[in-house]
């Protein structure tokens, strides 16, 4: 029985027929698949983005309020003006009739206290979170338990991975409630708070995190003024968001972290990503940003740093050398095992201007035999070596890049042809992991090659 409100069968005797699934607003892939299926918010609607980005605010991840939203949405003659006070007619209706404000107000002061304060959150976080910023709450566990039962907590429990049986309980305040509570006039030392439990609960204490709480953790600590924090979960995000090719994303969460603390990994990072963009004074501003700020025993990084500087100057066999002394490749040695087999693919990965190599050694536990010098290898061997490699590991995102970047280098040595036929490669890959915004981009590139060098025009308006 899905219910926002808790209740028991004692009386039935049905507690061991029966289970009570919480109502829980959705999020993450669920929610983008709510948005696909209403009018209003699909990649077809002619619903602006500022009134699409105000209903879904309002709504909370709510499913029914969405929907809600989305008729008024649809409605016709109607100007912006008129649409937001619907919306907040609409909203208003929710809470009363839903979430029923009378009853929050019967509640002990505390408890609303609790609710106010666990705004600051916006996932579902488990209830050591709540805890940690309620130390001054007496009866904290009972209020939390009330809270559940009247609907008031959204309360929902997920396994921490397929293979465990244990289930994890979670808890999140609706933002529908914020006008109804009282949150802190001065909320960054809340902030600083809450983002310390997290980082403690996500990241620290975790095996693996999930993007958006990693997200979730990098807003708290804005708030909270939190930059260490800020930093290292920055870092995280960008590198791969950077392997992903989710460049502007990049630029957003460093410039917004290098706004509270100057760390060379985010500057870096913001660096590397306006040169894949193109923007080659920006990224040297940056790069030199990351060097003075770099430690003295970085030196490996300091080195990698410069050859980023080299090459936006245009200084290409600079920028080789400082990579190549970066490897900790050693010249004329043999490779065998799988230790130096990963050092002598980031040597390569380095030159072909791909991303680094994951570790591989607990996976195989077995020799490798490799040339004995990957440097003499051009830049497309390289590329296909490791294309090699990663269906060796079955790393199925790995191969698509590598085809892309071997097909890149085949249009720029006029082999078009062979950089089609490449690219081709790729996008089947694409379809199969459903990466629609690679395949839509290696489309692109067909078209481009075939227009501007084979001049089929007709063919390549097909692709793009």
């Amino acid at each position: 029985i899905t219910s926002r409100y808790d209740f028991q069968l004692h009386e039935l005797n049905l507690n061991q027929h029966l289970y009570r699934e919480p109502l829980a607003p959705l999020y993450g892939a669920d929610l983008r698949k709510k948005y696909n299926r209403l009018p209003s918010f699909n990649t077809a609607s002619k619903v602006t983005q500022d009134l699409q980005e105000c209903a879904k605010r309002i709504a909370d991840g709510n499913p029914r309020l969405l929907e809600w939203l989305d008729k008024i949405l649809q409605a016709e003659n109607l100007n912006q003006t008129t649409i937001l006070a619907k919306m907040e007619q609409v909203e208003n209706q929710f809470r009363e009739d839903i979430l029923a404000a009378e009853l929050l107000k019967q509640q002990p002061p505390d408890l609303r206290k609790m609710l106010g304060l666990t705004l600051v959150y916006k996932l579902p976080v488990p209830q050591a979170a709540i805890v940690a910023i309620c130390e001054n709450i007496s009866n904290l566990e009972s209020y939390i338990r009330r809270a559940v039962a009247l609907g008031l907590i959204e309360f929902t429990q997920i396994s921490p991975s397929s293979t465990e049986n244990t289930r994890v309980e979670l808890y999140r305040i609706s933002r529908i409630l914020a006008p109804l509570l009282e949150f802190p006039n001065e909320p960054e030392p809340l902030y600083a708070k809450a983002a310390q439990v997290l980082y403690s609960l996500w990241w620290q204490g975790a095996e693996a995190s999930v993007e958006a709480q990693l997200v979730e953790i990098h807003r708290l600590a804005l708030q909270g003024k939190e930059g260490a924090i800020a930093a290292e979960v920055a870092t995280a995000l960008s590198n791969k968001w950077y392997n992903q090719r989710r460049i502007r994303e990049v630029i957003e969460i460093c410039q917004a972290t290098a706004n509270i603390i100057s760390d060379f990994r985010i500057f870096h990072n913001l660096a590397r990503s306006e040169r894949k963009l193109g923007y080659n004074e920006k990224a040297l501003k940056y790069y030199q940003q990351a060097l003075d700020l770099c430690t003295s025993e970085d030196e490996d990084t300091k080195t990698i740093i410069r050859a980023g500087i080299e090459a936006c100057q245009g200084n290409i066999e600079q920028a080789m050398q400082l990579y190549q002394k970066s490897s900790n490749f050693d010249e004329g040695v043999k490779v065998r095992t799988w230790e130096e087999a990963a050092r002598g693919f980031q040597y390569a990965t380095n030159m072909a201007r791909f991303t680094q190599l994951r570790a591989i050694k607990s996976k195989f536990q077995k020799e490798c035999n490799l040339p004995e010098d990957l440097r003499t290898q051009d830049t497309f061997l390289l590329h296909k070596k490791n294309l090699e490699f990663f269906k060796l590991i079955n790393d199925v995102r790995s191969q698509a890049e590598t085809l892309r970047e071997m097909a890149s280098i085949q249009a720029e040595q006029g082999n078009i042809d062979n950089a089609i036929t490449l690219y081709k490669q790729s996008i089947v890959i694409y379809e199969n992991t459903s990466n629609i915004q690679r395949k839509a981009e290696t489309l692109t590139m067909i078209g481009k090659l075939l227009a501007n060098e084979k001049r089929d025009i007709t063919t390549a308006l097909k692709y793009l």
